[in-house]
């Protein structure tokens, strides 16, 4: 969804490509899969998941004696915090709502979505003798050969 939308903004404002090896202002940053705040809240909501379901279950060992206060048997049974457990399935859906949500979001009608398939972007980067990596590139229409695909501007 992210690697989407990124390059759905290329059909709005022209931009440079990132590439490998910088030069004449291209970007070199790229986000592999999510950006570094995404990953925070997530990283944080999930370690607070992850916290309430572990506080939820847990193990109980029984000891007893007998009269004398000799050991007679264990038993081992298990205990459950109904808050923890409830907290846990409530944070666990509202992630999946909001997820469900950003899902929801529309993207550009113009650009087709490639996601992050190099063969689809290298070939609407195709621009003949120019080097698109060097240069500010929008998405839109070839006026010379009619095509669409990314234009340098």
């Amino acid at each position: 969804m992210l690697v989407a939308s990124e390059l759905n903004k290329f059909s709005k404002t022209p931009a440079t490509l990132r590439v490998t090896i910088p030069t004449q202002g291209a970007q070199n940053t790229y986000y592999l899969a999510v950006k570094p705040h995404y990953t925070a809240i997530l990283l944080i909501a999930l370690t607070f998941c992850h916290f309430l379901a572990t506080q939820a279950f847990h193990v109980v060992v029984l000891y007893t004696y007998d009269v004398l206060g000799h050991y007679s048997h264990q038993r081992i049974t298990y205990g459950i915090s109904i808050p923890s457990a409830v907290l846990a399935i409530a944070l666990g859906f509202v992630m999946l709502c909001i997820l469900i949500f950003a899902m929801e979001r529309k993207l550009d009608a113009s650009m087709p979505v490639v996601a992050s398939c190099s063969m689809a972007i290298s070939a609407a980067c195709s621009g003949g003798d120019v080097v698109m990596g060097l240069r500010k590139i929008r998405y839109g229409r070839n006026e010379r050969t009619g095509r669409m695909g990314f234009l340098s501007s």
